[in-house]
C-alpha cells in the first residue's frame, strides 16, 4: 500500500509535465498558387520556346489562350502584372525581354561550344555525320550551366545507330564535359 501513492505520484508528474509543455503548433504556410500568364494569338514559337525558361525561373505557368484570347485572360494578366511589378520592379517587362534575349544568346553559345567539343567531333568523324544531321536539346540547370543532349541520324541509312551524347556546358568557364546524370529531357527545348 505504501507503493501505491508513489506510483500515483509518478503518473501525476508525467501527466503534469506532459500537459504543461504545450507548444504552439507550427503554422504551415500554404503553397502559393502558381501564377498563370495568358498568351493570346499565335505566338512566335522561337521566342516562346526560349522564354519558357524565364517563365519557369520566375515561377510563371503559361496558357495559350487561342487566337482571339479571352476576357478572363486579360483580367488575369492584369493581376499577374501587378504581382510581377512588385517582384521585379516597375520595368519588369523590359527585364523579362532582356532575360529572354540573354537566354537566346546563351543557347547559341552553348551549341557552338558543344559542336567544337572533343566528344562531339570524335563522333562526327567516326560516323561521318555533320551538324546538319543532328538534333540538339538544351536544358537550363543553373546559372551558366546547361545540360545538352546531342543525337544524330544518317539520312541515307536508317539502320545505322549512332550513340547520343549527353554533355554539361559551363558558360562561365567555357568547359564541356560528359555527363552520366539522368535528366528529364521532356523539359528541354
Amino acid at each position: 500500500m505504501k507503493n501505491v501513492p508513489k506510483i500515483i505520484l509518478g503518473f501525476l508528474l508525467v501527466f503534469t509535465f506532459g500537459c504543461t509543455q504545450n507548444k504552439k503548433p507550427k503554422l504551415v504556410k500554404p503553397t502559393p498558387k502558381p501564377i498563370v500568364w495568358h498568351i493570346a494569338g499565335l505566338p512566335n514559337w522561337f521566342y516562346l520556346s526560349n522564354s519558357r525558361i524565364i517563365y519557369n525561373r520566375w515561377g510563371i505557368n503559361i496558357f495559350l489562350d487561342g487566337c482571339s484570347g479571352s476576357i478572363e485572360g486579360v483580367k488575369n494578366n492584369k493581376k499577374v502584372a501587378k504581382i510581377l511589378k512588385k517582384r521585379h520592379g516597375k520595368y519588369w517587362q523590359q527585364v523579362f525581354q532582356m532575360s529572354v534575349e540573354e537566354e537566346i544568346l546563351n543557347r547559341y553559345s552553348v551549341i557552338d561550344l558543344v559542336y567544337k567539343s572533343q566528344e562531339v567531333v570524335a563522333i562526327q568523324k567516326k560516323f561521318h555525320v555533320s551538324k546538319e544531321n543532328s538534333t540538339t536539346r538544351v536544358m537550363y540547370i543553373d546559372k551558366n550551366r546547361y545540360a545538352i543532349l546531342v543525337t544524330w541520324y544518317v539520312p541515307s541509312d536508317d539502320n545505322i545507330s549512332i550513340p547520343g551524347q549527353q554533355l554539361i556546358v559551363n558558360l562561365a568557364t567555357k568547359q564541356v564535359a560528359k555527363s552520366d546524370r539522368k535528366f528529364n529531357w521532356r523539359r528541354a527545348y
